[in-house]
C-alpha cells in the first residue's frame, strides 16, 4: 500500500504497532541527526517549500539549511509529533486531538501546501528503511505506509 493523503484513517493491529515501533528505534535513537537530514532533504528536493516558513528564506543553499538551528527546531518538532503518534496508536482519541491541532495549524496559521505532507512522509518512510536496514521486512514496511497515511489523512483535516 502506499502512502496515501485521501481516505478513510487506517487500523492496526497489533504485529503493526509493533512493527512501526521496532523499526522507529534506530531512528528514534538518533533524532537530531535523522531530523535534521529529512527536513533538509525535503527543503532541498522541493526549495519553495521553504517559502511557507518565513524563518528559512535565506537559507538557500544545503550548507546554511545544515547549519540552521532553526532547521533543527523544526526537524525535531516533526520528528517528536511523529514519535507521539507511534506511542499514542493505542489511544486513538489523543492521537486524533493531537493531529487536528496541528492540521489546523498548518491550515489556517501557517497557510502550509497539504500537498507536502506526504511528501515528506515519504522521506520518513525512507529513512526508516535506511535506518532499520535489512531487518526492515516487507511488512514492516506496509504497517509504516499505513502509519504515514494516516498521519497524513488527519493532517488535511482542517484544509
Amino acid at each position: 500500500m502506499p502512502i496515501e493523503d485521501t481516505g478513510s484513517k487506517p487500523d492496526f493491529s497489533d504485529e503493526e504497532k509493533k512493527a512501526i515501533k521496532d523499526s522507529w528505534s534506530g531512528v528514534y535513537s538518533e533524532y537530531e541527526s535523522a531530523s535534521s537530514e529529512i527536513l533538509i532533504k525535503f527543503f532541498v528536493d522541493n526549495p519553495s517549500a521553504q517559502d511557507f516558513f518565513p524563518k528559512f528564506k535565506d537559507l538557500d543553499s544545503e550548507e546554511k539549511l545544515k547549519n540552521s538551528t532553526a532547521v533543527r527546531w523544526h526537524a525535531e518538532r516533526i520528528i517528536n509529533a511523529v514519535n507521539d503518534v507511534i506511542w499514542l496508536l493505542d489511544e486513538p482519541e489523543k492521537n486524533a486531538k493531537n493531529l487536528k491541532e496541528l492540521s489546523e495549524k498548518h491550515a489556517v496559521q501557517l497557510n502550509v501546501d497539504a500537498k507536502f505532507f506526504k511528501v515528506l512522509a515519504e522521506l520518513i518512510l525512507d529513512k526508516v528503511a535506511e535506518k532499520s536496514g535489512d531487518s526492515f521486512s516487507d511488512s514492516a514496511r506496509s504497517a509504516w505506509e499505513k502509519l504515514l497515511t494516516y498521519i497524513c489523512i488527519s493532517l488535511k483535516v482542517a484544509y
